[in-house]
């Protein structure tokens, strides 16, 4: 038997397979059509949509007259049954799990989601500087990159294991990654996975599901003790020559050189300092603020020129806290707080610079003078801490006072003889 359709619901239904909801507001708002006429049309489009993509039975029955049928977790790729009352009941349903906003941001790719991820980043736990580079890293190793074409538009539901580990193994060789880099290249990757799976987008992050081997990483030696630290006498003499330069330029920010050597501070924490950081009766220093970078990203995802500010937190938002120091630290202050009085400054802050490489170019001139080996203000830094290393002070209190979480942070990379050469084989001399 030939069920015939009335004009009517020929119209409707030719209406329904027309995907332009505009003109069938045009026709609603004309009073064309009725409302009831709109939400059969849209029931049709509903239909005809899931009927384009869905490829199990739907059946009518059991008690209730349900209407039931089942379909494939995208996730779990495992069978899930879907009922409703009415036809209409399940079809939406089916639509949603088809078209639904949750279904849509599962087909999108790591590069759909990286913006959002650095602007959840930006807002949460780091700092501008630290996204700008996550930025860049980005751009080179994913983006700009050929071997990662695949994984970042293939959408992130259908990422494998298999897939991320063979493209991990061919990034380490073609870029002689050491596991420092590695870490840093896919830092984003894998902090991205574990965001879409806190949003629920993902069950689970396939990127934590293999190990590279150590062997396959270039392998990275120690740096030579005398591109690291200042020698004794070099030590020596930039503090003598930077004391001689502030007064006789009255430029109090000469004096930040000799304050890094006795206190052991980064640039930027030295730079941040305040006299009321400073304690005499217990001989501490608070360190609790820093100049940092400040970055902005512009509309179009570049980044405006690098500026600077006093902000009230340190390095990889380290903890603040109470160092030790010597008395010459105080003698500092007081020929900083001659110089602020000889030009009619008063203020809480040492030093004012607009970019730490201010001090740098100093040092820089300084050991020109000198005739030593320019050095970065970092290495101000490692001399101090191994030289109290190396004449016996106990090493979890030097952790301390260099703020280091891990002892081995301190051995590891900041530790380095120094004694020059001749000095070793005379050591060597008097011990054998």
């Amino acid at each position: 038997m030939v069920v015939k359709t009335s004009a009517k619901e020929q119209i409707l239904m030719d209406m329904a397979s027309i995907n332009d909801d505009t003109s069938i507001a045009f026709l609603l708002e004309n009073d064309i059509l009725d409302e009831s006429s709109v939400s059969k049309i849209f029931d049709m489009k509903i239909k005809n949509a899931v009927n384009n993509v869905h490829n199990h039975r739907i059946s009518c029955g059991g008690e209730g007259k349900r209407w039931f049928t089942r379909v494939n977790d995208p996730i779990t790729g495992k069978y899930i049954v879907i009922a409703g009352k009415a036809e209409e009941e399940l079809y939406t349903k089916l639509y949603d799990f088809y078209f639904g906003e949750k279904v849509q941001l599962q087909k999108r790719t790591i590069l759909d989601y990286y913006p959002e991820w650095l602007k959840m980043k930006m807002s949460t736990d780091i700092k501008s500087n630290t996204a700008k580079r996550y930025d860049q890293d980005f751009n080179r190793y994913y983006k700009d990159e050929p071997l990662s074409k695949e994984i970042i538009e293939t959408p992130v539901t259908k990422l494998k294991t298999s897939t991320l580990k063979t493209w991990a193994y061919q990034m380490i060789q073609k870029h002689n990654m050491s596991r420092r880099q590695y870490g840093n290249c896919t830092l984003i990757i894998n902090q991205l996975l574990d965001y879409l799976v806190e949003q629920e987008i993902l069950s689970q992050n396939v990127f934590k599901n293999f190990r590279i081997k150590k062997s396959v990483f270039r392998r990275v030696d120690k740096k030579p003790a005398e591109t690291q630290i200042f020698y004794d006498q070099e030590r020596s003499d930039i503090i003598r020559l930077s004391m001689e330069k502030a007064i006789s330029t009255r430029d109090e920010t000469f004096l930040a050189i000799p304050l890094m050597f006795l206190t052991g501070l980064r640039i930027d924490e030295c730079l941040a300092l305040s006299f009321s950081d400073f304690d005499q009766d217990a001989h501490s220093l608070y360190v609790h603020a820093s100049i940092a970078v400040v970055e902005k990203q512009l509309p179009d995802g570049s980044w405006e020129t690098r500026s600077y500010e006093y902000k009230e937190y340190l390095k990889g938002n380290s903890d603040t806290g109470t160092i030790d120091i010597p008395d010459a630290c105080f003698e500092l202050l007081d020929q900083i707080h001659e110089i602020h009085n000889s030009k009619g400054i008063d203020r809480d802050r040492l030093f004012e610079v607009k970019t730490p490489n201010n001090i740098q170019m100093k040092l820089y001139r300084i050991c020109d003078e000198l005739g030593i080996p320019r050095r970065s203000p970092h290495k101000e830094r490692k001399t101090y801490i191994s030289t109290l290393i190396n004449n016996g002070a106990d090493i979890d209190y030097v952790r301390t006072q260099a703020r280091h979480k891990d002892l081995n942070t301190t051995m590891k990379s900041y530790v380095y003889s120094t004694l020059k050469k001749d000095e070793k084989v005379a050591l060597l001399n008097s011990l054998l």
